[in-house]
């Protein structure tokens, strides 16, 4: 039997957030929505690779080169949380 797909990062956090569409998670109106979905979302089951993708398709910029997961967390929070 063959398994389902893995829904990516950047999908899972739209659909958790209830937004219709993924570039919504750049919305201003939604950052609250996003921020508390990317607080609450177990981390550890997406690759650093995966955060720093989404780190710079939310923000519109990337982390340091050597940010661990924790850190690419921490830093979209930051930058979403300072235009709120």
């Amino acid at each position: 039997m063959k398994e389902p797909e893995k829904r990516g990062l950047l999908d899972e956090i739209a659909k958790i957030a209830g937004l219709q569409y993924l570039s919504d998670v750049r919305v201003e109106r939604y950052r609250p929505a996003v921020c508390i979905v990317i607080e609450n979302i177990a981390s550890e089951n997406y690759s650093c690779a995966e955060w720093i993708e989404a780190a710079g398709y939310i923000t519109g910029k990337r982390p340091a080169d050597n940010a661990d997961t924790k850190e690419t967390v921490e830093y979209i929070l930051q930058m979403m949380q300072a235009e709120i």
